[in-house]
């Protein structure tokens, strides 16, 4: 009887913990949409004021930007080495590289294979002479195989990738460290019932996507679907319906919305000062969804979503990677429904 009385008061508590960890959660999720949408209003009412979009730079005649695109990979490498010397050299981080190491072999070879075959139906890069002019085989519908996609690309989402990993394990083990989860949390977590389809995100997905396809047909006045859109709408929001309810309790969301801030920058400095300005890349008008920043050279209202998207993608993959390591459990258990041992 003794016994048993002394194995109840952890569960009990356990219990308790994972409550509070649930609810924290939900409330980190739900302040950090309303500023996210809060900023994306106010952007929006500051960027719509202007009416002339500002011109490219020319060129066709001139060379504005020697190999521009090849040096501006630096906004990504310096930081991703950097980081990683960081992460390989501290001694109780172990678990975390792994789960990082896992991550890069899970997205970037995907991220890479629809580069090839997507890259060219939303894509086009003008300016060659920004570039190696090393080229890649990709695939547009219509008109089949061409080597037209730059080394570069490949460099920009394989340092795209590592560098939200690496950022969001530095600020969640090192600055920010008092708000993350502990392995403690995991294994408690983890002994529970991991199957939880996150269903209003999905709901929420399918609704943009109509919401966005109508504004291209109907205010646009384009035809088509609006795919890049629907891609970022994929790549973020299928993940979220899978895992998100999984590991919501264990994301440090304040190393979260630091990582998205710093994406932010970085995509202001590398999107909007350099590569639409000076032509290291554009995109297929036809396949967006019609709205345009006029203030950024008519930049897609899509690509700040990439950084948004790529976030939420990176967090989720390496959360779940880190959750699988220390409880050992396998990735079907929280894909598929479990019953918890009793």
């Amino acid at each position: 009887m003794g016994a048993g009385a002394v194995m109840t008061v952890p569960t009990e508590q356990s219990e308790s913990h994972t409550t509070q960890l649930e609810r924290e959660s939900r409330s980190d999720v739900r302040m950090l949409v309303v500023l996210l949408v809060t900023l994306g209003v106010a952007g929006a009412l500051s960027l719509n004021a202007v009416q002339v979009a500002r011109p490219a730079v020319d060129h066709l005649h001139q060379q504005p930007s020697p190999n521009g695109y090849t040096w501006s990979t630096a906004l990504f490498i310096l930081p991703c080495l950097v980081l990683g010397a960081w992460l390989y050299r501290h001694p109780k981080l172990v678990v975390q590289r792994r789960a990082v190491s896992f991550g890069l072999l899970a997205i970037v070879p995907v991220w890479c294979a629809l580069d090839i075959l997507l890259g060219r139906t939303f894509f086009k890069f003008p300016n060659k002479g920004s570039t190696m002019e090393w080229y890649f085989w990709g695939w547009k519908p219509g008109s089949g195989w061409a080597r037209e996609i730059p080394i570069e690309e490949f460099i920009f989402y394989i340092g795209g990738v590592a560098a939200i990993q690496l950022t969001y394990v530095w600020c969640s083990e090192s600055w920010l460290s008092r708000y993350r989860a502990s392995d403690d949390d995991r294994r408690l977590l983890g002994g529970s019932k991991l199957h939880q389809p996150h269903w209003s995100s999905l709901l929420t997905g399918v609704a943009l996507f109509g919401a966005a396809w109508a504004y291209k047909v109907l205010v646009a006045h384009s035809t088509g679907i609006p795919g890049y859109f629907g891609f970022l709408l994929l790549s973020s929001v299928l993940p979220i319906f899978i895992f998100l309810n999984v590991v919501r309790p264990l994301i440090n969301w304040p190393a979260f919305a630091v990582t998205m801030l710093l994406l932010v920058f970085v995509s202001l400095l590398w999107e909007v000062t350099l590569g639409i300005p000076y032509g290291y890349w554009d995109y297929q008008q036809e396949q967006m969804i019609g709205i345009f920043i006029r203030p950024w050279n008519n930049l897609p209202v899509e690509e700040p979503l990439l950084w948004v998207a790529a976030a939420w993608l990176n967090v989720i993959v390496y959360e779940v990677i880190q959750l699988l390591l220390v409880t050992r459990r396998s990735l079907w258990s929280l894909v598929m429904p479990h019953r918890s041992a009793t």
